[in-house]
């Protein structure tokens, strides 16, 4: 016999032929136990890891192969074969061991224990004939197989014989195959599995998923179990089940029964389930329970409203069907299609006595019947019944019913009446519906007519063949007001009345006597399909489409009987007309109508009496209106057109902006209104002016006395106003402008590029730099830029300037002028006080220039003061930028973030609400700002000292000047040149940047940053909690008690006689603490840690760090170190402060010279670590007289040896 020891590597071991015994450590180990009978000690108990997975099979010989872990993944683990003895305890987390009870038949053994955590046994004991498994009071175990300890959870597989199984709080699991078992599984939620597929005799199961008890007629009797399944044998097996938690019954071979009965329970409404599952037997589910493989049913449902479904196909192989819906208001659906006839009428005790099963206290049904002869009668609920092909007699009783009819596979010539009104309805096959509330019918290939009629709803869908649709809807209120008939080749589907209808090629309705508005796209009357409309009584609009014919004609006449060449239509009292190419005659009733003209052709169109509206196509039209105001549309600017009168009292509306597209020449009479696309103007009133548009050549256009619009567009016009008060755009080319008399806009809105245009300019030309060299004749009052950046100037006289997208400059002139910028960034020139200025909301980023004292209106943004005379600036709510000139100025922010510069002289700035910059270049400057007004900065080109209120401070330049705060705590930043920078009261920062600079922080918790060597930071006793923030080495001044270092390089940093807190930055520093409790923490990088005097606390952060020990004090003022790390962190001690190292060489620790544990044991141990505090104690003589001093307390107890320790 052998004793086979692992280590703490990964180990590989292999027996004897003796008795071995093997006990491996915690490395990843093999062992192979090879012949005699051996066994395997293991103890993970030590380790407290989760997921550990165990599995024990059989191997040969009735030994045990398998594999053992700790952890996932494993921390530890065995990989065994050919073991017979099996100790085994877990670790303290959360395990899973999978067990193969086999080998322990043949006489192996097994002790396992699942240590701490929540452990979970698989076990398979069906190669037992017997099993007894208990888990007692204190989840002790006792088992007739193994020994097992610690674990709570169990999913036990047993044999065929006599087995008991007691289980406690787990979610057990249990599984049963053929034998009689005694199974109580206690708390948790737990599962039992029984297999019974091997049984010839019939079996009869109980199941009360209420109670949560199930009993087997072989003796079997489980308790506790809340979920499970059971299979049953070859026999005819009888499955007795109720209750709310799951079961799954599979009835096997033979011809078994389902009995579920809850009559008179209550409780929330379920669903059962009976599907077709082949060779005449049902699968499905009631509530929580599944089965398969059933061929009887006898199921009472619960007094809960619920719903069944039924495939009766099994039926016809066998199967019978007893269903009960019990107490409730329950709903069956139930498929009769696999039958030619079917027979379905509810009794007086409301049972269904069918002719496929029996059906009893459903209030509410759906069904399909099948292509032969049925009648189904119904009773109070709202019945769904499908009509697939059959000759049927339906009667939906009361409620609201259904009926589908699909007879598409039918190639007979069909004939369906529908009356809504009574519910009743026939088809030509034979089929009769009374009770019926609504339907649809789909049919086939044949020829089939649709006559419908009442307000409840109905669809029809013709499908092949040529259809025809009649409905008649006369003398009804309370039908659907809008119906849309929709074409696709030669036929219509859509909506009429109350039923929607698809593929008719013939349709006829008469609407109801409701407002109704019909929608109709005429366009399979093309293909040959037929349409008669009449619009019942009621005020009855038709909106109908003829776009796809090249010529119409359609005539409302006297009685609203309408003569047209496609369809027939009347009782409408509205039309809206959409009409295609050709040539179109319309002549239109009394009512407000509306028609779409064609896009070519001559159209001739005559209105009635109502107030009508014509839209205009590219054709010319003829529009004769009538009484009311009617309308021409027109699509298109006013300007694009010209309009003529015709001498008659009609008018001429030619189209001569042929580049959009040709609208070509309408002639209108009596027509009140003509609609362009941005205006709308009276023909009768139109005499007071003309629109006169140029050619590509040479034009000149002359206006009249009124307000004409001319454009010459290319070529080099002549254009000449007139009187009124004209719009001219001289378009392209080198033009000749009058404007007359009136106050004259001229315009160069069309240009393609940017214009310059002065309008004192007069009698010689001038270039536009974008629109050619114009001549201005003579005086013109108003200018409107392009598109582009433009140059605009006015006259003497008060101008009206728009400037239009871009960004424009707009310059006035010394009239009192009107300056509107449009999009873009614009600047405004200002020189009189009574100008306005316009500027709508994000219309760019604009400035104003001015000559005058100003305020900016809303929307602009900045203001600049020009000249040499003191005038004054004001802001609006937005954030500005104000700026001087060198004159003595006040400017004013008043809201928003503003920027004030006075530029030269002896300005007052005053910023007002927001967080203001002020811009100072002048010692006689003055800067006002109140309490609660925003965050504010000066930003000074001279010494400057911040007044009350303002908490930021810049100097600029480079010059050496001065800075000074206020009471505030404030933010002074220095510049290039030598500056010194005084923070009086309150918590400042103080950056003196470039130079060598002086920072007084005075009262309060200052931040200093500096980056220069020469700099020097004054700081008196008793004025608060300081810091510096330093770019290079630094060493602390008195009074100051925190240096952090920053920026990437390695730099190194010194604190005082204070406690100190030195911080590093990313790179490798040097922390040296000296007098005081200091804190210094190394974070990146390799870092050296040197407390000094006090007790020091030491974070070398991330990084291999150095913690340095140069001097011995008092075990009070142990250093603390927070964060040391075996093997890549080193303690050093310098031989000169602890002598008992003073002969040693400098390098590291002899391993003889350190002491693991709580004292020397040698003289030559001068170092005594403590993991299990963490202490590290200095003995000058080792074991002699002389008492050990703590130095350190390594607070995370790292391991500790010679190699972490450097002498220096």
């Amino acid at each position: 016999m052998a004793t086979l020891t692992g280590t703490s590597g990964n180990d590989t071991l292999i027996g004897t032929s003796a008795n071995d015994v093997f006990a491996p450590l915690l490395g990843h180990d093999t062992v192979d136990g090879g012949e005699g009978f051996d066994r395997l000690n293991l103890d993970y108990s030590s380790l407290a890891l989760n997921g550990g997975s165990t599995l024990l099979t059989a191997g040969t010989d009735g030994s045990f192969s398998g594999s053992i872990g700790a952890g996932s993944p494993a921390a530890a683990s065995v990989l065994f074969s050919a073991i017979e003895d099996i100790v085994l305890t877990l670790s303290a987390g959360s395990d899973t061991v999978v067990l193969d009870g086999a080998p322990l038949v043949s006489g192996a053994l097994v002790n396992i224990n699942g240590g701490g955590g929540f452990d979970t046994l698989r076990a398979d004991f069906s190669a037992f004939a017997n099993t007894a498994f208990a888990q007692g009071v204190n989840f002790l175990i006792t088992s007739s197989h193994g020994t097992f300890a610690g674990f709570e959870q169990f999913d036990l597989t047993l044999g065929a014989g006599v087995n008991s199984v007691t289980t406690q709080g787990g979610n057990d699991t249990v599984r049963s195959t053929g034998g009689i078992d005694q199974i109580n599984l206690g708390g948790g939620r737990d599962t039992w599995i029984a297999d019974f597929s091997s049984y010839t005799a019939p079996i009869s199961f109980g199941w009360d998923g209420n109670s949560n008890l199930a009993a087997v007629s072989n003796g079997t009797n489980v308790s506790h179990v809340e979920s499970g399944a059971i299979t049953g044998g070859s026999a005819d097996d009888a499955f007795f089940l109720n209750g709310f938690n799951p079961f799954a019954v599979d009835g096997g071979p033979g011809r078994d029964m389902l009995i579920w009965d809850e009559t008179g329970h209550l409780g929330p409404g379920y669903a059962a389930i009976f599907e077709d599952g082949g060779e005449g037997s049902f699968h499905g589910a009631i509530q929580n329970a599944s089965f398969t493989s059933i061929e009887q049913v006898n199921a009472a449902l619960s007094d809960a409203d619920n719903y069944a479904f039924v495939d009766t196909a099994a039926l016809a192989l066998g199967a019978t069907m007893n269903l009960d819906g019990g107490g409730g208001f329950d709903t069956l659906d139930v498929d009769f299609s696999s039958y030619a006839d079917t027979a379905f009428a509810l009794d007086e005790s409301g049972t269904a006595l069918t002719s496929h099963g029996t059906y009893g206290h459903f209030e509410q049904f759906g069904m399909a019947l099948g292509d032969g002869t049925n009648t189904a009668t119904t009773g109070a609920g709202d019945d769904t019944i499908y009509s697939l092909g059959g000759r049927d007699q339906i009667n939906g009783g009361d409620g609201f019913d259904e009926w589908g009819g699909d007879y598409s596979e039918s190639a007979a010539n069909l004939s369906f009446v529908w009356n809504g009104s009574t519910g009743t309805a026939t088809l030509s096959n034979g089929t009769v519906l009374t009770g019926i509330e609504t339907g649809y019918l789909l049919t086939g290939a044949g020829n089939d007519s649709f006559a419908l009629s009442g307000l409840a709803p109905f669809d029809v869908f013709g499908c092949a063949g040529t259809d025809q649709l009649s409905r008649n809807d006369t003398g009804l209120l309370g039908a659907s007001p809008n119906s849309f008939l929709y074409g696709a080749g030669g036929w219509f589907f859509g909506s009429a009345g109350n039923g929607q209808f698809d593929e008719i090629e013939q349709v006829s309705v008469t609407f109801s006597d409701d407002d109704n508005t019909i929608y109709v796209n005429a366009a399979p009357l093309g293909a040959g399909a037929v349409l008669s409309l009449n619009g019942g009584a009621g005020s009855d609009t038709l909106l109908i489409d003829f776009s796809a014919f090249s010529g119409t004609t359609f005539t409302v006449g006297g009685n609203g009987a309408v003569t047209s060449n496609h369809g027939s239509y009347s009782g409408f009292e509205r039309y809206s007309i959409g009409l295609g190419d050709g040539i179109n005659t319309i002549i239109l009733g009394a009512g407000d109508d509306s028609l779409q003209a064609g896009y070519g052709g001559a159209n001739t169109i005559s209105t009635g009496a109502g107030n009508d509206a014509i839209w205009g196509g590219t054709g010319a039209e003829t529009v004769l209106g009538s009484a009311g105001n009617d309308t021409f549309h027109v699509a298109g600017n006013a300007a694009g057109f010209t309009i003529a009168q015709d001498g008659l009292g009609g008018y001429i509306l030619t189209d001569m902006n042929l580049a959009d597209g040709d609208q070509g020449t309408d002639h209108l009479t009596d027509v009140e209104w003509l609609q362009f696309s941005d205006q709308q103007i009276a023909l009768p009133a139109y005499a007071i002016g003309v629109t006169l548009i140029g050619t590509a050549g040479d034009d000149q256009l002359i206006g009249t006395a009124f307000g004409d619009s001319l454009s010459g567009r290319a070529g080099n016009d002549i254009l000449t106003g007139g009187n009124g008060s004209d719009l001219l755009n001289g378009g392209a080319g080198d033009d000749t402008i009058s404007g007359g008399s009136g106050t004259d806009t001229l315009t160069y809105a069309d240009a393609t590029a940017a214009v310059t245009v002065k309008l004192a300019v007069l009698g010689k030309a001038q270039n536009t730099l974008g629109s050619g060299n114009d001549w201005l004749a003579d005086s013109i009052e108003n200018l409107t830029g392009s598109a582009y950046n433009d140059r605009l100037i006015g006259n003497t006289q008060g101008n009206v300037i728009s400037g239009l997208a871009g960004n424009d400059t707009l310059d006035g002139g010394p009239g009192a002028d009107t300056l509107i910028g449009g999009r873009g960034n614009d600047r405004y020139v200002v020189d009189n006080p009574d100008d306005v200025l316009i500027e709508n909301a994000n219309e760019g980023t604009d400035v104003v220039t001015t000559r005058v004292s100003w305020t900016l209106g809303i929307n602009f943004e900045k203001l600049t003061l020009l000249g040499t005379l003191a005038i004054d600036g004001t802001g609006n709510d937005g954030a500005n930028v104000l700026t001087g000139n060198n004159a003595a100025n006040h400017l004013f922010g008043l809201a928003g973030n503003d920027r004030l510069d006075g530029r030269g002289g002896a300005d007052a700035l005053v910023g007002g609400l927001g967080s203001d910059t002020y811009v100072v270049d002048n010692a006689g400057d003055t800067v006002i700002e109140n309490a609660g007004e925003g965050t504010d900065i000066v930003l000074s080109k001279v010494d400057w000292t911040l007044a009350a209120n303002i908490e930021k401070l810049t100097l600029t330049d480079s010059l050496s000047i001065d800075g000074t705060g206020n009471a505030l705590g404030n933010t002074l930043t220095g510049n290039a040149g030598v500056n010194h920078l005084y923070g009086l009261d309150g918590n400042d920062r103080i950056d003196g940047k470039g130079g060598a600079d002086t920072l007084v922080g005075g009262m309060g918790n200052d931040t200093y940053l500096v980056d220069n060597a020469g700099d020097t930071i004054i700081e008196n006793a008793g004025e608060g909690t300081d810091i510096v923030l330093a770019k290079l080495d630094w060493t602390l001044g008195a009074n100051i008690e925190k240096l952090t270092l920053a920026g990437p390089l390695a730099i190194d940093g010194t604190g005082n006689e204070l406690a100190n807190v030195l911080t590093g930055n990313s790179a490798a520093n040097q922390l040296f603490g000296l007098g005081g409790n200091d804190t210094l923490s190394g974070g990146a990088g390799n870092d050296l840690l040197v407390g000094g005097m006090g007790a020091d606390i030491l974070i070398g952060g991330a990084g291999a760090d150095r913690f340095r020990f140069d001097v011995l004090e008092i075990a009070a003022r142990k250093d603390t170190i927070r964060d040391f790390t075996h093997a890549a962190d080193h303690l050093e001690f310098s031989r000169m402060a602890f002598t008992a190292f003073a002969a040693d060489p400098a390098g590291a620790l002899d391993p003889l010279e350190l002491a693991l544990g709580t004292a020397a044991t040698t003289a030559s141990q001068h170092l005594v670590y403590t993991q299990s505090t963490g202490a590290l104690y200095y003995d000058p003589d080792g074991v002699g007289g002389a008492a050990q001093v703590q130095v350190a307390l390594l607070t995370t107890k790292p391991q500790v040896d010679a190699g972490d320790i450097m002498l220096i």
